[in-house]
């Protein structure tokens, strides 16, 4: 992206490629989409089945390669249709095509078939089919038909587990759950073995059917010439001649005209919690404009990561110290230890001395995670404590992993050594397009819900939230670590809608802190001379920062995310459009005066470049009786402010 004259969709989504096209289906009663040789959103009227259908090639590090889609052919009546393409899969060793095939029919049934062949020889993880069921199916019953021909009457779980397998959910050969009253759907699987895990583990909002058992020998050689066959096939259990049939022929989608209701929940206020920022992973100094517009967010804490078997965590500790003094604010240190770290952790010690920085919070993490290897918690902490408790012996020491939740789901610290639970969050582990990570932002709220029954109560430090990956700890072997790296969508409106609702979920959710990207460079929350519009997110929320947090609820959460603050007399609502759709909200139980202003794609250019002017420019000044209606263009985040300590309450 060029600052200077960047396009719409480079505004948007980070990128001048446009998002790929979604064409709307009909198979009988159901709907659904097709999206480049994925199937999303299967549903039964508002009772969604799937969420999404594809095939995947990942290879021996779990690296997914990116497919090229070909020869779409797509022929569809109002409530039938036949798809038809070749996809590509070609990335370092691996060449692997496969022809596919979709078929939905008047009566419901959806059958899915992928026919491919290996062009060279390869090593992988996984080839085939993924289901996803959504995250809302927790609780609910499942009939599991084994490969075996046995049969297991399952609940999909409420809280996070972190098997592999989920328990029963093994060797499936075919599922049936009930989705609505009478009505059944019956997926039956082909070609391979097949088991379920709860992706919620790595906050995607769901739950993930796939093929090649994890407990069978991984990476696989793929010889040339293999063929591998797979076939899905979706049915449903009933007469359905007491459905009302489609009316009319099946359209594109018209752009939104019902108006998403945003309202207070019923749920009492709490604490908002602690949003503080990670050092920049440039080596590069902040100026004195970027200091000053950091400040501005008002962050809570600054981390900074110490790999003390390396021999530059000194130098990341006196940079963090200079940053953290201009910034005003604390450190929250991230300890990367090995497993005998007493010895360097006491030079850590004489360093803190010398320089005697403020300090929020230790973050005691094993500096090399494989998933298939146990940490010791109990050794590293113990060791930290030895260093570091007398510093200052307030500060609470937080220990779990430095990568995704299931690290710290399957191997926790001990409750009684850890004063504090911590793990990371990005949504790019299993799915990278922007309806994906849009969709599993309701999954953070569940990894909290998880993590605090997993700390017994105790405080969850989210640390740090990145939209990518920064290690790989599901490589066949270790990896060098080396800077994380950053997502062009860093510097986009999408980007700021989806911290919104990040910070929406963990906030109501119970979260005690946070920390978000970086400070400055690609991955931060400002570039050279100007600020990323998530930025204005950050500054916005930051303003309250001690305040209070009241929960709100959407009429459709995956269109529009609202965070409701408050401090003293002052409340303001922050709305996310999530959608690359217009959308229009209607905010209930607003009453006086309100001051609303919009970042979009009309006026985030000068919101970039003269953040100042934009932060102090007043918003639209209306008065109100009963309900706010506001227009939000795509990815548009709007704030409103009540004047007078009025403000809407459940």
């Amino acid at each position: 992206m060029h600052l200077s004259g960047p396009t719409r969709n480079e505004l948007l989504y980070g990128s001048s490629v446009a998002p790929p096209e979604q064409t709307p289906l009909r198979a009988g009663p159901l709907s659904l989409v097709f999206e480049e040789g994925d199937l999303r959103r299967v549903c039964m009227g508002r009772q969604e089945i799937l969420r999404r259908v594809y095939a995947a090639v990942r290879d021996k590090n779990w690296a997914t390669v990116t497919p090229t889609l070909s020869n779409l052919k797509v022929d569809r009546s109002a409530d039938s249709f036949h798809v038809a393409y070749d996809m590509a899969s070609r990335g370092g060793e691996i060449d692997f095509s496969w022809n596919g095939t979709i078929d939905g029919s008047s009566d419901g049934t959806i059958v899915f078939t992928m026919d491919g062949q290996a062009r060279s020889t390869f090593l992988r993880s996984r080839i085939g089919f993924c289901l996803l069921h959504p995250a809302e199916c927790a609780g609910s019953r499942c009939l599991i038909e084994h490969d075996d021909g046995t049969m297991s009457d399952v609940v999909f779980p409420e809280y996070i587990v972190h098997d592999q397998p989920v328990p029963h959910f093994a060797s499936i050969r075919a599922m049936t759950q009930e989705i609505a009253s009478g009505v059944k759907a019956r997926i039956e699987l082909e070609g391979d073995l097949f088991e379920m895990e709860d992706q919620r583990n790595w906050t995607d909002a769901s739950f993930k059917t796939f093929c090649t058992p994890l407990h069978l020998p991984i990476p696989v050689e793929v010889p040339a010439g293999t063929r591998i066959r797979q076939r899905i096939t979706l049915r449903l259990l009933r007469d359905m001649s007491g459905l009302p049939p489609p009316k009319g022929a099946f359209i594109a989608r018209a752009p939104t005209v019902e108006a998403i209701r945003v309202m207070p929940a019923d749920r009492p206020a709490g604490p908002l919690l602690a949003i503080g920022l990670g050092l920049s992973s440039l080596a590069a100094e902040t100026s004195m404009q970027q200091r000053e517009r950091l400040r501005a967010l008002h962050a809570a804490h600054l981390r900074v990561d110490l790999r003390v078997a390396t021999d530059f965590w000194q130098v990341d500790l006196e940079r963090a110290i200079i940053e953290s003094t201009s910034l005003g604010v604390p450190l929250e240190i991230a300890l990367l230890l090995p497993d005998a770290p007493l010895s360097t952790l006491r030079e850590v010690r004489t360093k803190l001395d010398a320089l005697h920085p403020t300090v929020v919070r230790w973050l005691v993490l094993p500096d090399l995670e494989q998933l298939g290897r146990k940490p010791h918690h109990a050794d590293l902490l113990k060791a930290a404590r030895e260093a570091l408790a007398d510093y200052s012996p307030a500060v609470p020491f937080a220990a779990g992993t430095n990568s995704d939740f299931i690290f710290a789901n399957r191997y926790p610290p001990p409750q009684d050594d850890a004063h504090a639970v911590t793990f990371s969050i990005n949504p790019q582990v299993h799915a990278f397009d922007n309806a994906s990570m849009m969709e599993a932002l309701g999954a953070q709220a569940m990894v909290i819900v998880s993590s605090q029954r997993l700390a017994g109560g105790k405080p969850v430090s989210v640390s740090p939230v990145t939209l990518l990956p920064r290690i790989n700890p599901y490589a066949a072997a270790p990896l060098p670590w080396s800077p994380p790296p950053a997502d062009p969508r860093q510097r986009s409106l999408f980007a700021a809608a989806w911290t919104l609702g990040s910070v929406k979920h963990l906030a109501e959710s119970g979260a005690a802190s946070v920390t978000y990207f970086e400070t400055i460079g690609p991955g931060g929350v400002l570039d050279g001379a100007a600020v990323f519009p998530l930025f204005h997110v950050l500054a916005d929320i930051g303003e309250f920062g001690g305040g209070l947090v009241q929960p709100t609820v959407a009429s459709d959460l995956m269109k529009v995310a609202g965070l409701m603050v408050r401090r003293a007399e002052r409340c303001r609502l922050l709305l996310a459009n999530l959608t690359c759709e217009r959308q229009r909200a209607a905010v209930e139980n607003v009453s006086g005066a309100v001051e609303t202003r919009v970042l979009d794609e009309t006026n985030v250019l000068d919101a970039m470049h003269s953040p100042e002017a934009y932060r102090a420019a007043k918003g639209e000044q209306t008065e109100s009786e009963g309900e706010l209606s506001i227009t939000l263009l795509p990815y548009a985040v709007a704030r409103i402010d009540w004047k007078d300590g009025q403000f809407p309450l459940p």
